[in-house]
Formats: C-alpha cells, sequence, structure tokens
C-alpha cells in the first residue's frame, strides 16, 4: 500500500499519553512504529508525498513540484532512489540483532530483496593494461534492495502501513519556534505556518542539520541542542571531533540508451558498485535493473558523488540555481566518462535529473551505550543513525531503543555522557556504514 500524501488516520487517540515525532526518516518511522502500542503518536514530515528521509524513492506516476521545469518521460516511468540504495545488515554486533531478524522478515514478505550473488561490486578505475574499469565482487556482508514498485522506500511504507499512529504529510515545523515547551502543563506546543498541530506529553526529534540545531536552541534541553549542533564537512579527524558531522552527496539521474558506453563496461548482471578510487564518484546504480521499468530500450542509472566533490559544488539544497545544475552534471558525466575510460561526449543522457542532499551522511557517532538522547526533565527525546551507526540499521534501532526507553515505567534522562567516534565505513565510503573487513 502506498501512503496517502496528507495522513493516515490515527486509531490511538484514546491511549493515554501523546507523542510528537518530527522527522520521517526511518529514525522516526521506528520510534513511532514501536511506541505507538502505548502512546498516540503523530509523525510530521517534511515529505512531499510520503516518509522516508533518505531512504525514499520516486514511483511512476508521482507528481513532479511546480518548480521542475525538466521533462522526465522515461525518468518517470522507473523506480528511482534518492539517496540510499543499499541496505546493509550488520552482523558485527549483538545491538544489531533485533534489526536482522526484521529484516528476514521484510524479505520474505518482499519489502526488501536481496542482491543476487555477483551484483553489487567495488569499481576501480582502469589500469593501463585494461580498457575498462575493474570490477571484484563485494562479498560477505548482507546487502538488500528495495520492493520492485516502491525501491528503498518499501521499507518505510512497511514501519507506517503495519502501525497504530498518524502521519501528517508535507508539514514544515518551524525551526524558529515551532516546538515550544509549556512549563506549567510541562507539554510540547507545536506548530506549522502559524496553525497549531498540537500539545503533546513528549516530543521527538528524529532529524539533524541546521533545522534540528536551530529547533532546540530556544528551548529548556540545552543538553540536547548542544549535541544536535553540527557541522558540515567531507571527514573528521580520526578521534571523531567534538561535534556531529555531516557530509553533503549530489546524486544524478540519468536515462541513457540500453548499449550505452556504460553497459558496454559492465556484465549484464550489475545492479550497483562502490566507485573506490575516483576523486568526484563514490557509487554508481542502475535503477532500471533493480527494479520494474516500463522502458525497454532505455536504462535509467544514479550517480552518486563523493562529498568532497559536493562540498566544492555547495549550492542552496531546496533550490539549486540552473547554472550549478547544468555544471555539476557535465563534472559527474565527464568523470564517469573518466572512469570507465571512453571517449570525452560519449555518454549522451537522454534525460537527466540532479539532487543535492546536503544533509548526507553523518560521518562521526555519538557513542554513548544507549543509541538516543532523552532529557526527562523536558520530555523530549532524539534518534537517529548519528547516535549509534551511519545506515538504515542504525537509524531503525536507534528508534527502537529510544521507543523502548520511554516505555520504561520512569523514563530517565539517559545517553548524555560519551562522546564522537569517526565512522570509519561512512568515511571511506562518503554513503555508507560498511564494515571495513568486507571492503
Amino acid at each position: 500500500m502506498i501512503l496517502p500524501a496528507k495522513s493516515i488516520s490515527s486509531k490511538s487517540s484514546s491511549l493515554r499519553h501523546t507523542c510528537a515525532v518530527i522527522g520521517g526518516g526511518i529514525a522516526g518511522l521506528s520510534c513511532a512504529h514501536h511506541l505507538s502500542d502505548s502512546f498516540a503518536v503523530t509523525l510530521f514530515d517534511t515529505g512531499r508525498l510520503r516518509p522516508g528521509g533518505r531512504a525514499s524513492s520516486r514511483l511512476p506516476g508521482d507528481p513532479a513540484k511546480k518548480d521542475d521545469l525538466g521533462e522526465h518521460h522515461h525518468i518517470s516511468k522507473c523506480v528511482v532512489d534518492h539517496a540510499a540504495q543499499v541496505l546493509f545488515v550488520p552482523d558485527h554486533e549483538a545491538r544489531f540483532a533485533e534489526f536482522s531478524r526484521q529484516v528476514k522478515d521484510w524479505e520474505r514478505i518482499g519489502v526488501v530483496t536481496r542482491f543476487p550473488e555477483g551484483s553489487l561490486y567495488n569499481i576501480y578505475s582502469r589500469s593501463s593494461t585494461k580498457k575498462c574499469i575493474e570490477l571484484e565482487p563485494f562479498v560477505g556482508q548482507p546487502a538488500y534492495f528495495g520492493s520492485s514498485t516502491m525501491g528503498i522506500a518499501s521499507i518505510s511504507n512497511a514501519l507506517a502501513e503495519t502501525s497504530n499512529f498518524e502521519i501528517q504529510q508535507n508539514v514544515w515545523v518551524s525551526p524558529s519556534n515551532g516546538a515550544r515547551y509549556m512549563p506549567k502543563t510541562r507539554q510540547w506546543k507545536v506548530t506549522a505556518s502559524g496553525k497549531v498541530l498540537g500539545y503533546f506529553d513528549r516530543l521527538i526529534v528524529a532529524h539533524n542539520g541546521k533545522c534540528a540545531d536551530r529547533l532546540m536552541s530556544k528551548t529548556p534541553a540545552k543538553a540536547i541542542h548542544d549535541l544536535l549542533r553540527v557541522n558540515f564537512a567531507p571527514s573528521v579527524p580520526q578521534h571523531g571531533g567534538k561535534r556531529m558531522t555531516l557530509n553533503s552527496i549530489y546524486s544524478l539521474t540519468i536515462a541513457l540508451p540500453k548499449n550505452s558506453a556504460i553497459a558496454a563496461c559492465l556484465p549484464a548482471n550489475f545492479l550497483g558498485g562502490f566507485i573506490q578510487n575516483d576523486k568526484a564518484l563514490r557509487f554508481l546504480s542502475c535503477q532500471s535493473r533493480k527494479y520494474e521499468s516500463m522502458e525497454k530500450d532505455v536504462e535509467i542509472w544514479t550517480i552518486l558523488s563523493s562529498s568532497n566533490f559536493a562540498k566544492s559544488h555547495k549550492a542552496p539544497q531546496e533550490f539549486l540555481p540552473n547554472e550549478v545544475v547544468e555544471e555539476v552534471t557535465l563534472l559527474l558525466i565527464e568523470a564517469l566518462e573518466s572512469l570507465f575510460g571512453v571517449t570525452v561526449g560519449s555518454i549522451k543522457p537522454i534525460e537527466r535529473r540532479l539532487q543535492l542532499w546536503g544533509a548526507g551522511v553523518p560521518l562521526n557517532t555519538w557513542e554513548n551505550g544507549k543509541g538516543f538522547l532523552y532529557d526527562a526533565e523536558s520530555a523530549v527525546g532524539v534518534c537517529g543513525d548519528w547516535l549509534l551507526d551511519s545506515s538504515i540499521a542504525g537509524a531503525w534501532t536507534s528508534g527502537r531503543l529510544l521507543a523502548d526507553h520511554l516505555k520504561t515505567k520512569e523514563a530517565v534522562s539517559a545517553g548524555f555522557d560519551g562522546t564522537f567516534v569517526a565512522s570509519q565505513g561512512a568515511s571511506n565510503t562518503g554513503i555508507a556504514a560498511i564494515n571495513e573487513k568486507f571492503r
């Protein structure tokens, strides 16, 4: 079932305590999902069509934005993952055992599909003796992609569809004063566009970046605000740094003829690959091979940039200037041509769509032994991958752990004693926390 654009009716309004979750990524959805058996939960998400955050997809039939003037006749016929291209199951720590069981259940019911053997690769630039790139099968760490009809968004859809909480879609809770703590009633007042959305006994911040920083800056939850303060950079010190650090990533989706220069250098079963030694590129995926497509003579490819490249070509995320779109698109295609060793100008997209993820992947995580933050005095908690592991697994688990904590009889303050630790997997790939032993 595809979620309606605005909301899902809640069946839990008669429950005693109310909770607002701000942020509809995997962490927020997981927290709401696991909390909704004990609280009346309302989740507020900025997504125009459906929740998911970085684990979201464009689906055939999705209406275009009003300011999207580009023609995407071919791209719009295929499921396209926005940012997250691969779901990994960390198998090295007991704290992800519950997530591993969840993924097995998702696989059983068709929410996710495991990458077939020999379809996911490490990609290396061609050597002097090779005409094309060199491929090394990615083995060892379980890896999945989404369902054929919804892509990676099938995960967020599954969390929402099987839960008993309300979703208010396309809602922007103002970072300036959208969440205000009312000391007399010990409740949180949540507003958007000048309209009061409700009063809640608990507040969950399930996103990060500048907006989350500002959202908590004028509240009494000072310890939470201190940890939500954020840097944007392509790397962190080996010691982890002193503040949450997020990178930026460009995502370029292009439509190419099926006999393109890319296809000529790759096996027919290629679905995706981590680009290991290129300054501009980090990941390449064929969406029309992963998912259902109505196109027979066209393939849809997505290229994810390195964080250094995105930093060098930084622009307003929501309103990319046309000149930046043209320049970045050209540079990424030229980098792809260089990687594959083909003639400049030989990769000619029929269509292209560029997106910038300004608040990309956490390059460090707050290691506190909890996986979440909770301020009992102000009744506000925080969950997210930056509190556990820079991955979908980290986001889902953080949300679950915070929900479990809130359901205890006396939910005390927790999670503030810790330190930032560099995420080696996220730092190395720029897009995902991959166990070092599997690279």
